[in-house]
């Protein structure tokens, strides 16, 4: 309204230095005052029409709100050039760029999957040649070795064969002469024969064995390149989800800023937009109005009280039009659903290969993240454990080191590894810790992975009844430095919320475990009617048999240990046991107990029998 409130204080004044004191209207000094209300007032009031200094007057006021318009439409294209603007600026938060990045990722990666699969059935090919070559360098080494030892034996039957010399009783000189010649011959013709076959396999052992030397060769040259190819793809796949992901969330703060920005400006605009129609509306009433001057005195009270009766409204909309913008979709995500490791990617890129070329363990950077199951491989069963899954421990069975429950370090400590590893890339190959995963991450669920070095065998996962680190729950009694308790038990969690047993054993003993079942999960704590102590297990209760095992991380008949505590005992101190079906765990018959070979052997270890199987341990925590 400045424009207008401009032309008010000149028209005022303008008023006052003139037709106010002729016309005899009075004024005060306030800033105000309404000047349409006084315009009115003075012309109702006005005597004559011809008066020079009233002509004057109103060509001053016309020109007044004449050059008032242009300084309205000006401020309007100003509303309007920033509401265009922060309009525009709601599509421009890389919509387009990353659905053109998308494409581009999706055409490459798509080549990339497609070379990878076809290196892989070349190396089956390869390998199939290697393979080949070697039973057949197996076949001639044979064959070589048979040939030369008979050959060599027929040899030394050259200095037994004096019997054969002396004369037959009655025998006549030529009889005797052609039966040696023929014998001589017989053996000459037997050793040609020999000679030349094992001369000819020895020529052919020297071929075959750098051939084989060149297949060998050839299938690892492949093999090496089909791994760097699955390396580019998956390093491609995990840079690509990592950008996208960012990207989506740069665009998405962007959206949300650029709406709330235009929705201010729209607000603010459509506010003085108003204020804009409010004077305009005003001086196309004055307009109207200062028109009754040029006409006769009894014509102009109707002519004002039409000219202020008139509605200017849709003038003033029609002559200050505002454009304003349609507020579009949040730009859409691209975000890769399986990026590498996951399970929907080796499905993907991976079913079909052929078993003995198949992939390998995926490198790249979203592999090597601890948090989720990334890494192993869940292809050969039916389900995949979803969430944000952390893992904190892996037990490997067979990989030389002992993790039995007097590993205090690695069951107990907020710190040590008690020998394992902290390395990611080494997480499901070898006995691991996560430090962090272990004594940081508040749990409320607990996951654990059957697998074979990194191939899922198995998986179960449990509600636990009560929020606690994992180093908590290790720690919460039975440890090693306060003693271990018989019949003292500490229940983890009530129910299983999910699993898949796959093709596990029934004396599988957390996973499957068909004979105790496996909805009770406990730690740090003794079968039922005896001390046979495990860090892990499950339905421990049901498990009434005694000396029947079934748990990781184990000490059994504790009692014989020193003061009832961890110690040397000679029975089973090992990663894992089986659920034994018969006493003293299995060494009476049936399944043996030991899981994998890593146990500690104290007396000769007479009741620690091998089940056959070499099953893993992957456990995680979800918070």
């Amino acid at each position: 309204m400045k424009s207008f409130l401009a032309l008010c204080v000149v028209g005022a004044v303008a008023l006052k230095q003139g037709s106010l004191n002729l016309l005899k209207v009075p004024v005060t000094s306030d800033s105000d005052l309404d000047f349409e209300d006084t315009l009115v007032t003075a012309l109702r009031a006005s005597k004559g029409r011809s008066s020079p200094e009233t002509k004057a007057l109103v060509e001053k006021i016309q020109q007044l709100l004449t050059d008032a318009k242009p300084a309205i439409k000006k401020t309007l294209e100003g509303l309007q050039a920033t509401l265009t603007n922060t309009g525009n600026a709601m599509s421009d938060c890389g919509g387009l760029e990353m659905q053109r990045s998308s494409a581009a990722f999706e055409n490459n990666f798509t080549a990339k999957s497609a070379a990878h699969k076809t290196c892989r059935q070349t190396q089956k090919q390869n390998m199939d040649a290697q393979n080949t070559c070697q039973t057949e360098l197996k076949t001639v080494t044979s064959t070589a070795k048979t040939t030369c030892d008979a050959l060599e034996a027929l040899e030394k039957t050259m200095y037994s064969a004096k019997d054969s010399c002396e004369v037959k009783s009655g025998e006549a000189f030529e009889d005797y002469h052609t039966r040696l010649i023929e014998a001589s011959q017989k053996s000459l013709a037997e050793y040609k024969k020999l000679k030349e076959g094992c001369a000819t396999a020895k020529k052919e052992l020297e071929d075959k064995g750098p051939e084989c030397t060149v297949a060998l060769k050839t299938y690892e040259t492949q093999k090496h390149n089909c791994d760097s190819v699955q390396d580019a793809m998956d390093s491609l796949s995990c840079s690509h989800y990592e950008a996208a992901t960012s990207k989506c969330e740069a665009s998405g703060t962007c959206y949300d800023k650029a709406v709330s920005n235009y929705e201010s400006v729209q607000t603010s605009s459509l506010t003085e937009l108003d204020s804009l129609k409010k004077e305009w509306r005003a001086i196309l009433r004055m307009e109207c109005i200062i028109q009754v001057f040029n006409l006769e005195e009894s014509k102009r009270a109707s002519a004002i009280d039409s000219c202020q009766a008139k509605d200017m409204s849709g003038q003033a909309d029609s002559d200050l039009p505002l454009q304003l913008s349609t507020i579009p979709n949040k730009p859409t995500c691209h975000v890769p659903k399986n990026k590498a490791g996951s399970a929907g990617y080796v499905q993907a890129n991976f079913e079909g290969l052929p078993a003995d070329s198949p992939a390998k363990a995926c490198v790249a950077s979203c592999c090597q993240q601890s948090s989720g199951t990334s890494g192993l491989d869940f292809s050969g069963l039916g389900t995949t454990p979803s969430g944000d899954w952390h893992l904190a421990l892996n037990v490997d069975t067979n990989d030389g080191h002992v993790v039995s429950y007097v590993n205090t370090a690695f069951w107990e400590s907020g710190t040590g590894l008690g020998g394992a590893s902290d390395k990611v890339e080494e997480r499901f190959t070898r006995d691991y810790k996560d430090v962090e995963v272990f004594n940081k991450v508040q749990a409320k669920q607990l996951l654990i992975v059957c697998h074979s070095e990194g191939k899922a065998l198995g998986w179960r996962s449990w509600k636990l009844l009560s929020t606690k680190t994992l180093q908590g729950w290790f720690t919460i009694g039975n440890t090693c430095t306060t003693g271990l308790q018989t019949n003292t038990k500490f229940e983890m969690a009530a129910e299983t919320t999910g699993g898949d047993v796959g093709t596990l054993v029934k004396n599988e003993p957390l996973i499957k475990n068909t004979i105790d079942g496996t909805d009770k999960l406990y730690v740090n704590s003794a079968h039922n009617k005896g001390d046979d102590f495990n860090r892990l297990s499950v339905n421990i209760n049901d498990n009434i048999l005694g000396n029947a095992g079934a748990g990781i991380g184990t000490q059994y008949d504790a009692s014989l240990a020193p003061a009832d505590s961890c110690g040397k005992t000679a029975r089973p101190q090992a990663d894992a046991e089986m659920r034994s079906e018969k006493h003293h765990w299995g060494s009476g018959g049936g399944m043996g107990g030991l899981i994998g070979s890593d146990h500690t052997c104290n007396g000769n270890c007479p009741w620690t029998i091998s089940s056959g199987y070499d099953y893993d341990y992957a456990i995680f925590v979800m918070s």
